[in-house]
């Protein structure tokens, strides 16, 4: 029936070859037919309204597929209960159900599909939190679950460090993760853990938005079906508290989480797990493969990765403030202190081929990289020296992080004055606003000021006149 269809684009064609419009190919296209594997077959109506498009992808527990809603005439993705380890897809006439591989397969996916419909409820409550995807609809069909959410046109963290050349400057990473962090302090405070933060379930947008995706129904599980819970460890970014049904979960798991998705960020390389680390630990530091990272800076990413969970951060909000502590502000404290004692200017290294008053390329990062556009515009940061004696960038753009510095640019007004004992119209009277302002006050002279000033002229005159006669 959907032959003609781009399960990409979803626009109508007329023959079977590539799109005209976007260029995927039905037959050859990566997540078309041929490489489905066990996900529907595109051109497959589910929920009575949507056509089944091509594979987004495939997790431990589901498999996502690009679909037009032929109600609203909007693609979306949806999101397919799928526990590969306890499921097969069986053709059954036009349905193609899944069915559990048992009896005691069947128990474990009932209940998972009971916390898979939970969390497409919970998720629908979010849908007004920008840096979380937002669940509209929740349906059963083919003996299983499905939830439809906004497809997200943009890339994943993982492939975007691999487009970058495999590592991204520590202010960008910053940039990145914020939002992520926001987003996972209000999950945990809905009492909600994800269970499942990597760079594959980070996306950024073409527009630059960050969001947080795949709050896969794995992590419901609780020790009774402890089964499923080694199934969805992704190694280097699990806790080791995550690897037994005894273990203690709870907002430092995800930190540890975020932590491990912020080194592969920096490094390109996903850190050592934590069960082999808890044995001998041998994690590479950030700073032996990323000069943009300080060694102050490197401290507060390994407390994220403490082995300890009492050792990480209290919750995702004090590391996220952790960070930003880790980043220079451009109007800090140190920065007005300078201002009263400044050194001579000292030259700065410029690469050969770099124009002369250009942005310095931090030493080992590829200099045809270019800085992550919206973080860049979000930072609003100025990053610590590195230890290699190469200047670094600065960060400029709107305020990210205004909620942080908005105590330290109100002590910043302060320190303007000479002495701490000045008026207050005196430190008022030195802001830029009032730098930039013609002086209001000022009137011209009155008819008594121009009679004192004609006596004085008048006296002075007798004076000389009595003097040289």
């Amino acid at each position: 029936m959907f032959e003609k269809v781009c399960f990409n684009c979803f626009t109508a064609k007329r023959n079977d070859g590539a799109c005209p419009v976007c260029g995927f190919d039905n037959r050859t296209g990566v997540g078309s037919n041929q490489s489905c594997g066990v996900s529907l077959a595109p051109g497959t109506i589910i929920g009575g309204r949507f056509i089944v498009g091509k594979t987004l992808g495939q997790g431990g527990f589901g498999i996502t597929y690009l679909s037009l809603d032929l109600k609203t005439e909007k693609i979306v993705a949806i999101k397919e209960f799928f526990p590969s380890h306890l499921v097969s897809r069986q053709e059954t006439g036009l349905r193609t159900n899944v069915q559990p591989n048992s009896t005691k397969d069947e128990d474990i996916f009932r209940y998972g599909l009971k916390k898979f419909k939970e969390e497409a409820e919970l998720l629908a409550t979010f849908r007004n939190q920008e840096h979380i995807v937002s669940v509209h609809r929740f349906f059963y069909g083919n003996n299983t679950g499905y939830f439809v959410m906004d497809f997200i046109d943009g890339i994943s963290l993982k492939d975007y460090v691999r487009r970058m050349n495999g590592r991204l400057l520590y202010p960008d990473v910053v940039g990145i993760i914020d939002p992520i962090l926001k987003a996972i302090a209000f999950i945990h405070s809905k009492g909600l853990i994800h269970r499942d933060v990597s760079p594959d379930n980070v996306f950024i947008q073409k527009d630059g938005t960050v969001k947080l995706l795949d709050f896969g129904a794995a992590r419901f599980f609780t020790q009774s079906k402890g089964k499923a819970m080694t199934t969805i460890l992704k190694p280097g970014f699990a806790p080791p508290e995550q690897y037994t049904s005894t273990g203690k979960q709870g907002p430092w798991t995800d930190i540890y989480a975020v932590a491990g998705t912020m080194y592969y960020a920096l490094t390109g390389k996903t850190p050592l797990d934590s069960l082999s680390r808890k044995l001998d630990d041998q994690l590479i530091r950030p700073t032996a493969v990323n000069p943009s990272v300080s060694r102050a800076q490197e401290a507060v990413l390994l407390k994220g990765l403490a082995i300890e969970p009492s050792e990480r951060y209290g919750s995702a909000m004090e590391f996220r403030e952790a960070l930003v502590r880790s980043i220079q502000p451009i109007f800090s404290r140190r920065t007005v202190a300078s201002r009263r004692q400044m050194p001579a200017a000292q030259p700065v290294q410029v690469r050969a081929g770099q124009q002369p008053g250009a942005a310095p390329v931090p030493a080992a990062i590829p200099a045809a990289a270019p800085v992550v556009e919206f973080a860049a515009a979000e930072a609003n940061l100025l990053p610590e020296p590195a230890e290699t004696g190469v200047a670094q960038p600065i960060v400029e753009g709107n305020a990210l992080f205004d909620t942080f510095f908005e105590e330290e640019e109100e002590e910043e007004d302060i320190l303007r004055a000479e002495d701490a004992g000045e008026r207050d119209e005196n430190r008022i009277a030195s802001h830029p606003e009032i730098w930039n302002r013609p002086n209001e006050t000022q009137k011209g002279l009155s008819i008594v000021d121009y009679v004192l000033y004609g006596s004085l002229v008048f006296i002075v005159i007798m004076v000389i006149i009595i003097l040289f006669s």
